[in-house]
């Protein structure tokens, strides 16, 4: 297997497609992992991109981010490409869904039943991706109940603006979308997730919600309970760096749910992905050291013992990136630490990501909804 990754941050969109392929077609890749920030004109960039690597040759597959994570650093403009040729070796199996009168659950049923359909084989892990206007929550569930594999990936970002994030697939943006690829074949793969968030306060119990908007936790509104347990009130740009901490069936593992804005009137909030009534919660918060922490808990964790790894893709939180500022490049110092400093990946910075956890011996959990987390999944080969 090869891969190679290019980065830039060249402005001009058809110059930037026409040096991001210049540099991939050194190893025909089959598949093309890449992203951009908001700033680009995708038609430029493909009919620059498609001039160099033919369309017939090649799967391209990616989305908008909050900043692009690539070798050189997390930067709030440029795109970043890995594309890989497996030599045969792994199927990739592609689908998108945009179908208005579908919601996130129906979208993403659509895509996990084609890409079963047309695998060459069992699928062994997959990657997702949608805009932020999906449920995440209904997205996980489906990939759990119709595929069943570890699944990475997140819900695309638009440079802090949440107007609209763009899901691309092989030269076409989508919006309102779900795109899930399903690999099989002979190869190595190795998936983790965390946060570094730490709860704080007493718990609650969701009394009233509505889909993604929460609106009350033990009888007073999400905003004031909130504020109860955090000792202040939070400004509306911190909410989405305050997630609560979702547990389910009572168990002391919890994932994150980040609110993205606040109806002050009525002390409802709304979050990235749905919290049905009656589950506990607790309110978080991290220092940049919990953060930093757990993206190195996550990487630390990784179980590459038994593979060449050859490329990466990492989804990190856009509220990760708010919080360390200037030292999230020390989530890339730990990505180069643990795989090299050449190590082709890429990735994003999300408004929501998809990941499961490693539980050791080749096991791994559901695949969740988080927030505010580092989720990674690395793929490779046999050894």
């Amino acid at each position: 297997m090869k891969s190679l990754y290019s980065f830039i941050q060249t402005p001009d969109s058809y110059e930037a497609g026409i040096e991001i392929a210049e540099k991939l077609k050194e190893i025909s890749p089959e598949f093309v992992v890449i992203f951009f920030s908001i700033h680009y004109s995708f038609d430029d960039f493909f009919e620059a991109f498609y001039s160099i690597i033919p369309k017939k040759n090649v799967i391209v597959w990616g989305g908008t981010g909050d900043g692009i994570y690539s070798q050189e650093g997390v930067f709030n403009n440029g795109i970043n490409a890995v594309g890989i040729n497996s030599g045969g070796k792994i199927d990739w199996s592609v689908a998108v869904c945009d179908q208005k009168d579908l919601n996130s659950y129906g979208r993403a049923s659509f895509c996990s039943d084609k890409v079963s359909k047309d695998a060459a084989g069992s699928l062994k892990a997959g990657l997702v991706l949608s805009d932020f206007i999906n449920d995440g929550v209904e997205i996980a569930e489906c990939i759990n109940e119709n595929i069943k594999i570890p699944v990475t990936g997140g819900l695309a970002g638009d440079d802090w603006q949440f107007k609209s994030g763009f899901v691309v697939v092989n030269g076409v943006p989508y919006t309102n979308a779900v795109s899930i690829v399903g690999l099989s074949g002979d190869f190595s793969f190795a998936a983790n997730c965390a946060s570094g968030w730490k709860p704080i306060g007493k718990s609650g119990i969701v009394t009233e919600s509505d889909g993604n908007v929460v609106k009350f936790i033990d009888n007073k509104t999400a905003y004031e309970f909130i504020e109860s347990e955090f000792g202040l009130p939070p400004k509306e740009a911190e909410l989405g760096v305050i997630p609560l901490a979702t547990y389910e069936n009572n168990d002391e593992s919890f994932f994150l749910r980040a609110p993205s804005k606040i109806d002050m009137e009525s002390g409802f909030i709304t979050c990235f992905g749905s919290i049905p009534e009656k589950t506990k919660v607790r309110v978080c918060n991290a220092t940049k050291q919990d953060v930093v922490d757990g993206a190195e808990k996550c990487l630390m964790e990784l179980d590459v013992q038994n593979m060449r790894p050859v490329m990466g893709i990492i989804i990190s939180c856009g509220g990760r990136k708010w919080i360390l500022q200037n030292d999230i490049s020390r989530e890339i110092e730990l990505i180069k630490n643990k795989f090299g400093h050449d190590f082709p990946f890429t990735g994003f910075a999300s408004f929501g990501e998809f990941g499961s956890f490693f539980l050791g011996n080749d096991n791994y959990s559901r695949t969740y909804f988080h927030n505010v987390s580092f989720s990674v999944m690395i793929i490779g080969e046999k050894i």
